[in-house]
């Protein structure tokens, strides 16, 4: 059973991950562990995304929007500063089938400002971290495993980020 309910829609779907110790899909790296929460399929645009009164994309046709929510379970010695990627190096959801999707949005809650008074000040997550990210993919596949693309800085003074990669493998999912 997920950790965290949610509901988007009447047309929404809640998948649950196979049955874990926490119920959680996990992966780490190095530096982070992350805990994928639950899954949503939508065919209507995320409101989180979205700004009161504004009206999303849909989908393509035979597609939906495939949501994550995933925790931050740890964040060691570095300060991670976004997710993501770039051109060739995007966060993906891969499907049953072998397909590829990229990260559409995501969104993070539980960052802290070194300068809590200007939001333009040097950010990072927070262990605890929570986000939430959207991918558009085929209804008739599941999503299997997530490779996520992180930025990082080792101290927050230093000019360019570096990039870390963690493997989630979601396995079969079943529709609750």
């Amino acid at each position: 059973m997920p950790s965290r309910l949610v509901a988007l829609s009447l047309a929404s779907v809640l998948l649950t991950l196979p049955n874990q110790a926490s119920s959680q899909a996990r992966g780490e790296d190095a530096y982070v562990t992350v805990a994928v929460d639950s899954i949503l399929r939508s065919s209507a645009y995320p409101s989180a995304f979205l700004t009161p009164g504004q009206r999303g994309p849909s989908p393509e046709a035979g597609s939906d929007f495939c949501i994550l929510y995933m925790t931050f379970d740890r964040i060691a010695d570095v300060f991670v500063q976004g997710l993501g990627g770039r051109e060739a190096k995007e966060s993906s959801l891969q499907d049953e089938r072998g397909g590829s999707h990229d990260l559409e949005a995501a969104q993070i809650r539980g960052i802290e400002f070194s300068d809590p008074s200007d939001m333009r000040s040097p950010s990072w997550v927070v262990d605890g971290g929570v986000a939430v990210l959207l991918f558009e993919m085929p209804q008739d596949v599941d999503p299997v495993s997530l490779h996520l693309r992180y930025y990082f800085k080792n101290a927050l003074e230093e000019e360019s980020t570096m990039m870390g990669e963690v493997e989630v493998r979601l396995g079969p999912v079943s529709l609750e």
